[in-house]
């Protein structure tokens, strides 16, 4: 099972739907998706498939491969952390 946590920022600022983060130099502004992800895990790391079910809950079914490639871009940025535990 995959487990997503936060990374810390800098700084963060958030508005109704989309947040501005704070890493380093860098200031990243993102856009529904990637926010109301990072606020899912907000009180801590969370299942890949619970974020999964709540995105879809907020936003509708995602195309296939559409939130790996979302985790993927938060990872790369340094917003996110993915960890493998055995269930």
């Amino acid at each position: 099972m995959k487990v997503l946590s936060r990374l810390p920022v800098l700084d963060e600022y958030a508005d109704a739907a989309r947040c501005a983060v704070m890493l380093g130099n860098d200031v990243l502004v993102l856009s529904e998706i990637p926010t109301a992800l990072l606020r899912a895990l907000s009180e801590g790391p969370r299942c890949l498939e619970e974020v999964e079910a709540r995105l879809a809950a907020d936003f509708g079914p995602a195309p296939e491969g559409a939130l790996a490639d979302v985790v993927a871009q938060l990872v790369d940025a340094g917003l996110l952390e993915v960890t493998e535990v055995s269930a």
